[in-house]
């Protein structure tokens, strides 16, 4: 009794690979190319792929190409002006240091979310605020002084 450990029609020795499918690129004379086909053959007679090109010498070309860079200007976190705006807007004049406190606190809000043009722009107007609630303050105190001797002499 024969044992057969492989099924019927699946063994090896009944394929033979030979007579069904041809190996993948034989070699051919440049001559003998099948009728129709226009296919390129290497110098050893293989058929080549109809997109590929026949390898000619090259010289080996190095292109070096300068990469643009970006330079990112670091803005560094300016000095907090909160204080100083209350004490302008306390000694001096609140008309203008309301405002001076307001940006001053804007700017600070604006440094922490990242945005640096716009917290140095109310930076610059923290310091517009309080200089002129300085000088208003200045101005009122000798105007109030100058009033105070005026009428100390009418007495």
């Amino acid at each position: 009794m024969e044992s057969k450990s492989e099924p019927e029609g699946t063994a090896f020795s009944d394929l033979n690979m030979d007579e069904d499918h041809p190996p993948a690129y034989e070699p051919r004379d440049n001559n003998s190319q099948p009728v129709g086909y226009d296919q390129a053959t290497d110098p050893k007679g293989y058929n080549l792929p109809q997109h590929a090109l026949p390898m000619l010498p090259t010289t080996n070309t190095v292109v070096q190409v300068q990469q643009p860079t970006s330079v990112m200007a670091a803005h560094t976190r300016g000095s907090d002006l909160t204080f100083p705006a209350i004490l302008t807007c306390f000694c001096c004049c609140f008309i203008t240091g309301i405002p001076a406190i307001w940006y001053a606190v804007k700017a600070q809000n604006l440094y922490d979310r990242g945005d640096m043009l716009e917290a140095e722009k109310n930076q610059r107007r923290t310091r517009y605020f309080m200089v002129a609630s300085a000088v208003l303050g200045c101005a009122i105190i000798i105007i109030i002084n100058i009033i105070n001797m005026m009428s100390r002499k009418n007495y």
